[in-house]
C-alpha cells in the first residue's frame, strides 16, 4: 500500500466506533495519533520530492520549448539564405524537440496534478490528527470526571455512616460546650471585677462619713457656749 493509499484508509477510519470496542480507549487513541503524526511526517517528505519532480519536469518541458521555437528560426533562416537542404535538417531537429516537449508538457501537468493530491492529503491527515487529539482530550477529561465522581461518593459515604456522624455530632457539641465555658468566664471575671470596684468606693464612703462625725463632736466640744446679754 503506498502512502496516499494509507493515508485515504487512514481518513476514512471511524475513530469513534474503534474506541467503543477497546477494552482501553485512550490507549488505543494515543497509538492511533502516533501513528498519524508518523503517516504525516513521511507523507510531507513524499510532497516535497513529488513538487521537486513537478519543478524539474517544468523545466524540461520550458527547455524543449526554447529548442523548438530555436531550430524552427534557424529553419527560417536557412529558408531565406537560399539553402533548402540546411533548412531541413533544422526542421527535422524542431520536430525532435516538438515530440519531446509533448511529452514533458504532458509529464510536467500530471506531476502538477499529483502534487496537488498529495497536498490535499495532507490537509485532511492533519485535520484527522487534530479530531484524534479532541478526542483524546475529552476522554481524558471524562475519565478525571468519573474518578473525581466516584471520589465524591465515596466521601460522602464515609459522612453519611451513621457512627462517623455521631462521632461528628458529639464532637461539634464538645466544642460548643468549650466556647460557651470561655465566655462564662469572661463574664465572671468581668462581674468580679465590678464588685471589687464597688466595694472599695463603699469602704471609703464609710469611713467618710465616720471622720465627719467624729469632727461635728470635736467642734461642740471646743467651742464655748453662748451666754444672753
Amino acid at each position: 500500500m503506498n502512502i496516499l493509499s494509507r493515508i485515504t484508509s487512514v481518513v476514512k477510519s471511524n475513530i469513534n466506533a474503534l474506541l467503543d470496542k477497546a477494552e482501553d480507549p485512550e490507549k488505543i487513541l494515543h497509538q492511533s495519533i502516533l501513528e498519524m503524526k508518523d503517516l504525516f511526517a513521511k507523507a510531507k517528505v513524499e510532497t516535497a520530492k513529488t513538487m521537486a519532480d513537478e519543478k524539474l519536469l517544468q523545466k524540461e518541458a520550458q527547455k524543449n520549448r526554447e529548442e523548438q521555437e530555436k531550430w524552427g528560426k534557424r529553419a527560417e533562416l536557412a529558408v531565406r539564405e537560399g539553402n533548402d537542404s540546411l533548412a531541413l535538417e533544422a526542421l527535422q531537429k524542431k520536430e525532435e524537440f516538438s515530440s519531446k516537449l509533448v511529452v514533458a508538457t504532458k509529464s510536467w501537468e500530471e506531476q502538477q496534478k499529483a502534487v496537488e493530491t498529495f497536498k490535499q492529503k495532507l490537509k485532511e491527515l492533519e485535520e484527522k490528527i487534530k479530531q484524534a487529539e479532541m478526542s483524546k482530550n475529552t476522554l481524558i477529561a471524562k475519565k478525571k470526571m468519573v474518578i473525581a465522581q466516584k471520589s465524591v461518593k465515596k466521601t460522602m459515604g464515609v459522612l453519611n455512616n451513621s457512627n462517623q456522624a455521631n462521632s461528628f455530632a458529639r464532637a461539634e457539641k464538645k466544642l460548643e460546650r468549650i466556647g460557651e465555658e470561655l465566655d462564662a468566664e469572661i463574664e465572671l471575671d468581668s462581674e468580679l471585677g465590678r464588685d471589687d470596684l464597688e466595694n472599695k468606693f463603699t469602704s471609703m464612703e464609710k469611713n467618710d462619713e465616720k471622720l465627719l462625725e467624729q469632727l461635728e463632736k470635736l467642734k461642740k466640744k471646743v467651742s464655748p457656749p453662748t451666754t444672753l446679754e
